[in-house]
Parts: C-alpha cells; structure tokens; sequence
C-alpha cells in the first residue's frame, strides 16, 4: 500500500485537510515504511481560558472603607492583646483576620492573571485629549460637515501623537 493513502486512513478529529503530502526518499527502516512528510490544515484550536485571579481592591483603602477597615483592626488588637503563643502563631491570626476584614470591606475582584496592557502613557492629560475627540466626533456625525471632519481629524491625530501609537 502505497504510503500517501495510507496516510488517509487516520482519523484525526482535528484534521480538515492536508494541503501538501510527500513521501522523502531515502534508505527505509522496513520494505513497507517511508518517511512521510504532511502539511495539514487544522481546525481552529481551542482556546485556553486564562485562570482568573482574585484581587483586593486596595484602592479603596483611601476613602471610608479604609476608615472602616482601620477601625475594625485596631478594636480586634485592643480586645484581644498578644498572648504567650509564639509570634509565628500570633502573626498567622492577625494575618488572617486581616485579610477577612479586608476582602469583606474592600471587595475582591477577579480578572486574568496575565494582563498584558501597558498604561504608563495614560494620564489626565490623554483622557481630555480622548474625551475632546470623541466630543467632536459627535458633533461631525449630527452635522456631517467638513469643518468638523476635519476639527475631529486634528483630536484623532491629537490622541495618537500623545498615545504614542
């Protein structure tokens, strides 16, 4: 049987077609098997889901749930002083109710555990500048005039300078 419809026979689940196959000459292992070279088409693989991650969110320490938070502490260090166990102990309790506190007041939100994106260039200064062309670009689509195609064209080109995109 000649090796390329052998290679027919397989049935993988994957596989939607080959676009090139040939058989490599050369010195055979047996009379019967060739080195097989394919190029297959495969379906659209499947998509990993990233592991989602639980976050605290530690910027609303600042307002009054910080307050809260603080309070909540500094009455459980009052009402329940050290005791003689050993400051590894101690430390694990306090770590624990902290972090209960913590979660409870603040809140936890989940998201991807790599997140790639860079923001370092987004400040103030962007945001008016994004916020000035999307204004704009509202104004161009109820007049529908050049001037302000052309006013919404400078905020884009605007955007982008400063983005550096």
């Amino acid at each position: 049987m000649h090796p390329h419809f052998n290679i027919k026979t397989l049935r993988y689940t994957r596989w939607t077609s080959d676009t090139d196959c040939k058989v490599i000459p050369g010195e055979p292992l047996t009379s019967q098997h060739r080195l097989l070279l394919t190029a297959l088409k495969l379906k659209t693989p499947i998509k990993t889901k990233i592991p989602k991650v639980e976050k605290i969110k530690w910027h609303a320490l600042k307002g009054e749930k910080g307050n809260a938070v603080r309070n909540q502490v500094t009455d459980n260090l009052c009402k329940n002083p050290p005791t003689n166990e050993s400051p590894s102990v101690i430390w694990n309790h306090f770590e624990s109710f902290c972090l209960a506190i913590v979660k409870r007041e603040l809140g936890i939100s989940k998201r991807a555990l790599h997140n790639a994106k860079d923001t370092k260039w987004w400040n103030t200064y962007t945001k008016e500048r994004v916020a000035d062309k999307k204004r704009l670009f509202k104004i161009w689509q109820k007049t529908v005039s050049d001037e302000d195609k052309e006013n919404y064209k400078r905020a884009k080109k605007s955007c982008k300078k400063n983005s550096g995109n």
